[in-house]
């Protein structure tokens, strides 16, 4: 695959499903790209957060499921920072899952000095 390719198919929104039960849950994403000039590396880290909350009395619980997808691409002097916030989306659920008011911060690029 070549770079502009490579770049592009990592440009599209995920699509991601939970299971529950014998139903899927929906995850809706907001897609958020950052460009930068930086040097030649490549990274990824993936951050998951879940959040439960139990219905007591039916004995039956939902979760809900954060996504947080960090993806550092760095190439000829190019730096590519791609962020993913995902939340469930579940229409029988009486409240929509609330995301924090602002996206984390992303871990810092490695120190370098000269391409390779």
């Amino acid at each position: 695959m070549d770079r502009e390719a490579e770049k592009s198919e990592l440009s599209k929104p995920p699509t991601f499903f939970l299971r529950r039960d014998v139903k899927t849950v929906r995850i809706q994403c907001q897609y958020y790209y950052y460009y930068y000039y930086y040097y030649y590396y490549y990274y990824y880290y993936y951050y998951y957060y879940y959040y439960y909350y139990y219905y007591y009395y039916y004995y039956y619980y939902y979760y809900y499921y954060y996504y947080y997808y960090y993806y550092y691409y760095y190439y000829y002097y190019y730096y590519y920072y791609y962020y993913y916030q995902c939340q469930p989306f579940d229409p029988d659920a009486s409240s929509p899952a609330l995301l924090p008011s602002s996206p984390p911060k992303p871990p810092k690029p490695p120190r370098s000095t000269r391409a390779t």
